[in-house]
């Protein structure tokens, strides 16, 4: 819970709280401890997916996050080094699957934005999808036919504002219309 809920790293916590009772945990024997528990996990992360991906409507949308990239442990110089490098972080991308009805979801890390994520995720279902206006929807929604796709009103919604200026009249009229939906919803 502390690690993954409250997000504190290992030696706040577990390593800590074995200190309190005179018992000398090495960090990677934690770090193991983490690392063979979410490999035993990976068969029920794996039915989620599958039961989501069952759903006849989803919500899929990627967050931006950055991530340490997999390098090579620190050599001995490095460990010797008074001030160690700080290790640089990539981009990445954390792709959400959610299925309103059943209220699941699973998320899925990609290095890329890219159209590999969701097409991998997404070539076998067959439904609705709602996303935001990123390209990489609509190709996927013309590369798989049992897929129907829709874009999210607010993102549509924010051209009219954006339009405003151009022609208020029908930017206006068209706002109206989405605030008469949004009542709806």
């Amino acid at each position: 819970v502390d690690k993954f809920v409250y997000h504190l790293p290992l030696y706040r916590t577990i390593e800590r709280i074995y200190q309190l009772g005179k018992v000398q945990l090495p960090k990677s024997t934690v770090s193991n401890w983490v690392g063979q528990s979410a490999e035993k996990l990976t068969i029920l992360y794996e039915k989620l997916i599958e039961i989501v991906l069952q759903a006849a409507y989803l919500q899929v949308d990627e967050t931006r996050i950055e991530v340490l990239p997999n390098s090579p442990p620190p050599t001995d110089e490095q460990k010797r080094r008074k001030k160690p490098k700080k290790r640089k972080t990539e981009r990445g991308w954390l792709w959400c699957y959610f299925a309103p009805q059943t209220k699941l979801t699973f998320f899925d890390y990609d290095p890329s934005r890219g159209a590999n994520n969701p097409a991998r995720r997404l070539k076998k279902y067959n439904g609705t999808v709602q996303s935001d206006g990123l390209e990489v929807y609509e190709l996927i929604a013309k590369a798989y036919p049992n897929m129907v796709h829709y874009q999210c009103l607010v993102h549509g919604r924010r051209k009219f504002e954006a339009a405003l200026s151009n022609d208020a009249k029908r930017a206006e009229y068209a706002i109206s219309v989405f605030q008469e939906v949004y009542a709806i919803e």
